[in-house]
């Protein structure tokens, strides 16, 4: 019984219906951790390639997922941006969270308009933005730097 339930869910996930590739990602409106109003546009116009990771504070995969973002951000072009969007209710949470790993590109509280459209469904989810707005790829679960590094140019 356990592995037709565990079957039942692999099949599931692959069939995820995420944000449409063909689109162009809409100009979210989001607060900064310092209660600022940021456009998502604001981070990701003009780059090569930008990584939009949604993840919660108490979350162990997503904290590795924002620490392997904050090691290839050492390495990367200003040409690529990696954008944080926390999930937590108490933002004291998510800024400890950032804190601790020492993320040092921008961090967004994230919306239930930017998780409806993506459709956030676990975390971490990591969405690849191209230089023209469109989503290029989008995960769920931990990947690697090897997975992320092949959308660099």
């Amino acid at each position: 019984m356990k592995k037709i339930i565990l079957f039942a869910i692999v099949l599931s996930m692959l069939g995820l219906n995420f944000a449409k590739e063909s689109e162009k990602v809409p100009n979210f409106l989001l607060n900064s951790l310092s209660g600022q109003v940021v456009s998502l546009d604001s981070y990701t116009a003009n780059k090569d390639v930008s990584f939009l990771v949604f993840f919660t504070s108490w979350c162990p995969w997503c904290t590795k997922q924002l620490e392997t973002f904050q090691e290839m951000s050492k390495e990367t072009s200003a040409k690529v941006q990696y954008v944080a969007i926390g999930f937590d209710n108490d933002k004291k949470k998510v800024i400890g969270k950032i804190n601790s790993i020492g993320v040092t590109f921008p961090v967004v509280m994230g919306t239930s308009e930017i998780s409806e459209y993506f459709k956030v469904s676990g975390i971490p989810v990591t969405v690849v933005v191209d230089k023209k707005g469109k989503v290029i790829d989008q995960v769920v679960g931990f990947r690697d730097k090897k997975y992320f590094s092949k959308f660099i140019n």
